[in-house]
């Protein structure tokens, strides 16, 4: 189990990188780039045992909250979204950390493979779980409406 000076430092760092990306987001971009948060995130819950990343979640998930909010984000889709990154980083860390509940060590390229199933089916959870919220919690009459191809969404985007 780590130190707590390692369990403060990456919060901390998880507050700070998702603050920072917040803040240089281009004006063009709808959303902000979670993934390096993410990964500090799940690099501090894969150094606990399976039994306390629940724990670990809910730290993460309190910390992901205030930079939602200060994001301009909803308070309902804010609060999706700092569960999204709990869910998430449970995900990843029960993928990596195996039936074992060991450390993993990335050592052979059945790690590596472990590694980039647990990224992309955590990342695929925060995803079905922010965009499932935001569709059903907008009231915009625009939202609701479904392009019918991939042309239309090119067409109906704005310049």
């Amino acid at each position: 189990m780590p130190g707590a000076a390692f369990v403060v430092g990456s919060l901390i760092a998880v507050l700070a990188v998702s603050w920072f990306a917040v803040v240089t987001q281009p004006s063009t971009l709808a959303t902000t780039a979670w993934w390096p948060a993410a990964g500090i995130a799940l690099g501090l819950g894969i150094r606990f045992p399976r039994k306390d990343v629940w724990m670990v979640a809910l730290a993460v998930g309190v910390i992901s909250l205030p930079v939602a909010l200060y994001a301009g984000r909803p308070g309902p889709l804010a609060v999706v979204l700092s569960i999204g990154a709990g869910v998430e980083l449970v995900v990843g860390t029960l993928i990596l950390r195996g039936r074992n509940d060991r450390l993993p060590t990335l050592a052979e390229p059945r790690d590596i493979g472990r590694l980039l199933g647990a990224v992309i089916t955590a990342a695929v959870v925060y995803v079905l779980l922010s965009a499932r919220t935001a569709t059903v919690g907008s009231s915009s009459e625009a939202t609701h409406q479904r392009p019918r191809s991939c042309r239309a969404l090119v067409r109906d985007t704005p310049d």
